[in-house]
């Protein structure tokens, strides 16, 4: 949406805009009877909010701000404990893919030492003797 637009708001009571080209915004609602309602803005300027709106339909102004996205029926402590949830939920799968990955090299380690011990055992030690029985090469008497 672009300044200018006209918006709803929900029984909630609250509205919050952002700027999606990352804009510093200063927003303001205006009412049908005329009220005007100062959004604010809590970070460095590209989100403004505003609680305890009445519910209705408001002409939403932020100046020469044309790429907006608004909102309602969230409210910022709905933002705040969902994005803490979400972050504890990427820390939480992130920790278990690095415990797998962990167990994963360990378990890879143990089977190619076991696997080096069989084949040290198949071998029986390596080195070139003579062949079983005295014969030579192929079946031939040694000369």
């Amino acid at each position: 949406m672009a300044s200018g637009s006209s918006v709803q708001v929900d029984e909630s009571g609250t509205y919050v805009v952002t700027s999606t080209a990352g804009d510093t915004i200063s927003c303001t609602l205006t009412g049908s009877d005329g009220t005007v309602l100062q959004l604010q803005s809590p970070d460095d300027g590209s989100v403004a909010m505003g609680s305890g709106i009445e519910p209705g339909t408001y002409t939403l102004d932020c100046g020469a701000a044309t790429s907006l996205v608004g909102v309602t029926g969230v409210s910022a402590d709905q933002m705040t404990e969902a994005g803490v949830r979400g972050l504890l939920w990427a820390s939480l799968v992130g920790l278990a893919g690095l415990a797998l990955t962990i167990v994963g090299i360990v378990l890879l380690v143990r089977v190619n030492r076991q696997r080096r011990d069989l084949q040290r055992q198949t071998w029986g030690g390596g080195g070139y003797g003579a062949a079983p029985g005295g014969s030579g090469y192929g079946g031939r008497p040694l000369y």
